[in-house]
């Protein structure tokens, strides 16, 4: 069986195209072949279960978010929002989070779904520090 970790950040947004499609393309996978975790915002709320796929919500920073939409509007908008304001708001616990379950758990590969573009930055930082593609 192959363990799939899955860096989503918008799985959970109910009005979000992304996080539809993620939804409605894991499940249908065969479950005796693949187990996905998948690593999302807790700021969206909750879906339910999805098949069989684990829903492993990581802290959402309110704060860095409001300074992060503030520095937007100002000369220092790079500062912010690069990759975009998604990574200092919940990129960097992500990674945390996904290396703690890293030590739980072996997978075999990482999948990053886009936008916002930081999952892809999360799942790079992975990739370098357990070492999987």
């Amino acid at each position: 069986m192959k363990k799939v970790l899955v860096i989503a950040p918008t799985f959970c947004r109910s009005n979000c195209a992304t996080g539809q499609v993620a939804r409605h393309f894991f499940p249908n996978f065969p479950t005796d072949k693949y187990r996905f975790t998948i690593i999302c915002n807790e700021r969206w709320g909750d879906v339910g279960s999805i098949g069989s796929c684990e829903i492993v919500k990581t802290p959402f920073s309110p704060i860095k978010d409001y300074i992060c939409r503030f520095l937007f509007h100002t000369p220092l908008a790079h500062w912010g929002n690069t990759p975009d304001k998604e990574w200092h708001c919940w990129g960097k616990e992500a990674v945390d989070y996904a290396l703690r379950l890293a030590q739980k758990e072996r997978f075999d590969y990482i999948h990053s779904i886009c936008m916002p573009a930081s999952a892809h930055v999360v799942a790079y930082e992975l990739k370098k520090k357990l070492g999987i593609p």
